[in-house]
């Protein structure tokens, strides 16, 4: 079924009384954050698999033709690679075959971008149940999620290695990457972390929320995994030096914050109160 979420109906929302009305009214339109009433209403309605993407991402087909599921087997993800990384901070660029040499996703902290031991190293491969996977980013092709320090320095387009020669990366639980808010699938254990932040710009909302997600996994016993690219983007109008302002935060923020988090523990036995 298909359910259209109209703004005559998010409207609606706005009245309702209680805790579902006030978190309904603290949503303010265009604002990235704004997509959190359309998660929170696919919850409410039992969604297993909640598929975040921007509306310049275009799903590739497949060796046969036709378009490529995003919907992951629902009881496994094979030929998963595990990996040691020695950082609190990961960078998957390298692994996922970026073929930009020394490339970084949005948020990455720019005093990481040289540290080699930030790309991880393979050691193992196997199946990985679904239950133990909370969150899949796929790779996106041609202007893939990157910041604006990247894009005016490196040259366009950017893609990943294919199904066919790479294969997905389980991120450990003792770092964190920033995965984005294209192609990314949140999985049942993980549809608490969809929610994005309102109190930052929307070039930060989804980073953060991926770096606060990040012990909450360790503590409950699920992962973030990155697979090869589904999608193409095909990136709307943007003017660099405009995202570059709105990006800041990142710039200056994420090493500490990735500090900060990788030594977070918390007493709560209950996650909402974490």
């Amino acid at each position: 079924s298909v359910f259209f979420f109209d703004v005559v109906e998010q409207e609606a929302w706005n009245r309702l009384p209680g805790e579902l009305g006030e978190f309904a009214r603290s949503l303010p339109f265009n604002h990235f954050a704004r997509k959190n009433l359309g998660f929170i209403y696919a919850i409410l309605r039992g969604a297993n698999f909640i598929y975040d993407f921007d509306d310049d991402n275009y799903i590739k087909k497949g060796a046969d033709g036709k378009v490529m599921s995003l919907i992951p087997n629902e009881k496994e993800v094979a030929n998963v690679r595990h990996l040691k990384v020695d950082t609190k901070a990961f960078n998957h660029h390298a692994l996922m075959g970026a073929t930009l040499e020394t490339s970084w996703a949005r948020g990455f902290p720019l005093e990481r971008i040289q540290d080699e031991q930030t790309r991880g190293t393979v050691v193992s491969t196997s199946s990985v149940p679904m239950e133990g996977v909370g969150v899949i980013q796929y790779c996106a092709d041609t202007n893939p999620d990157i910041d604006a320090v990247h894009r005016l320095t490196k040259p366009l387009p950017m893609n990943f290695l294919d199904e066919s020669k790479s294969s997905p990366i389980l991120v450990p639980s003792t770092t964190a990457a920033p995965y984005n808010a294209q192609a990314t699938i949140h999985h049942g254990p993980a549809l608490f972390a969809t929610l994005l932040p309102i109190t930052v710009k929307s070039r930060i909302s989804d980073i953060w929320r991926a770096y606060y997600a990040a012990p909450l996994f360790r503590d409950i016993g699920i992962s973030l995994i990155f697979a090869p690219p589904r999608i193409t983007q095909v990136r709307n109008a943007h003017t660099y030096i405009g995202d570059m302002k709105a990006e800041g935060d990142l710039y200056f923020k994420s090493d500490k914050l990735t500090e900060f988090l990788y030594d977070w523990r918390s007493s709560e036995e209950s996650l909402p109160a974490r």
